[in-house]
């Protein structure tokens, strides 16, 4: 039974974005596959037909639109492990790990400004973005980390590409 049961690290890694992005487009790339295999023998599927061609690629492209849509998500809101909302993370670590949540090392600073409004699930004060054109927000995320704007520029046009492509 060791076996049997997820790892932290695994348990962390599935919930990220970048775990949900590539599954979504996985599986999208499998049902546009299997669609398009399918309707090459279009005379022998009869009157399902239409369910495993046409409804394969719907539900292909909704993949591809959750995945895009994330893809953009992420790449606004990339951060570095040293950005503000390091230390929450840290405590949600320690806290899944069975450790206490304070560090005696970690001194909390706690800022007047900030609201409950602007606290993230995991304590930092770092605002999630979930609209996917929040472009100065990207581009700045992106320069602070020294990656240049490529990522969120082709995230976007993935995006409005399933987008057209829908229509």
């Amino acid at each position: 039974w060791g076996y049997w049961y997820p790892t932290i690290q695994e348990w962390q890694w599935k919930r990220t974005l970048s775990y949900w992005i590539s599954v979504t487009f996985f599986e999208g790339s499998l049902f546009f596959t299997l669609s398009s295999f399918l309707a090459c023998y279009s005379g022998h599927l009869g009157h399902i037909r239409s369910a495993l061609t046409t409804w394969g690629y719907a539900a292909g492209k909704v993949h591809y639109f959750a995945c895009t849509y994330l893809m953009c998500v992420e790449t606004i809101n990339m951060t570095n492990a040293d950005d503000d909302g390091s230390q929450g993370k840290r405590r949600q670590i320690r806290k899944l790990n069975g450790e206490p949540e304070t560090d005696p090392e970690e001194t909390e600073s706690s800022d007047a400004s900030s609201t409950a409004e602007d606290e993230c699930r995991d304590g930092s004060t770092r605002k999630f973005y979930y609209w996917p054109f929040h472009w100065r927000t990207a581009l700045s995320n992106l320069k602070r980390l020294g990656v240049g704007p490529w990522p969120y520029l082709a995230s976007v046009a993935y995006f409005i590409g399933v987008w057209v492509f829908a229509i």
